[in-house]
């Protein structure tokens, strides 16, 4: 085997963070948040997106570390499973918050104005006609659904375009599943993403 060439891309890194939390119960947490981050741009906006996020979480009870099955077991005992399971989630959630803060440029941190002009220049959207880049399908993944006789339905399942509207509270429930070319595809409709830019 011979290698013919190497390149090497920086636009991928890691993290690492311990992370000491308490709940004031005599309670605390160490979690070690390991995860990854890409720089991305889309049009005039960079930033950085975090992904794949774990959580390695040590528990202390008043003083004594203890492994996760005792700690459940003792937890579990003491206010039942269902609290334990939100217990954990909001550790890991407190622990998400922070790492967001420590980087400003992340994806959570982008205002709407961020993320409409990502969505502009994603459905190629002309701000002076108020229309959108039909012709350019490949790469927005965009899909047609005919519905009755004359009437097509647009929908994009562009990875970024979905990310936006799961970030913006309320407009997740304009991601749906879509059936195209026989199959379950993720989407969303042109007008609702039309309907985000001009209105909000």
């Amino acid at each position: 085997m011979k290698v013919v060439k190497i390149k090497k891309y920086d636009d991928y890194v890691r993290f690492s963070f311990s992370i000491d939390t308490e709940n004031g119960k005599g309670l605390e947490f160490k979690t070690q948040c390991h995860g990854g981050i890409t720089k991305n741009k889309i049009g005039k906006i960079s930033f950085l997106h975090i992904e794949d996020i774990e959580y390695e979480t040590e528990f202390k009870v008043f003083g004594e570390y203890t492994d996760y099955r005792k700690f459940q077991e003792f937890y579990k005992n003491l206010y039942g499973i269902e609290q334990h399971t939100k217990l954990i989630k909001k550790i890991e959630d407190t622990c998400q918050e922070v790492i967001h803060e420590k980087y400003p440029k992340e994806f959570n941190n982008l205002t709407m104005e961020d993320k409409k002009e990502m969505l502009i220049e994603l459905i190629g959207y002309d701000k002076k006609t108020k229309s959108w880049n039909e012709s350019d399908k490949k790469t927005l993944n965009l899909k047609e659904i005919k519905i009755g006789e004359d009437k097509k339905v647009y929908f994009t399942s562009n990875y970024w375009v979905r990310w936006i509207f799961k970030s913006i509270e309320g407009q997740d429930k304009c991601i749906t599943n879509f059936l195209w070319d026989d199959r379950k595809t993720t989407g969303i409709e042109i007008h609702d993403v039309l309907n985000l830019i001009e209105n909000n």
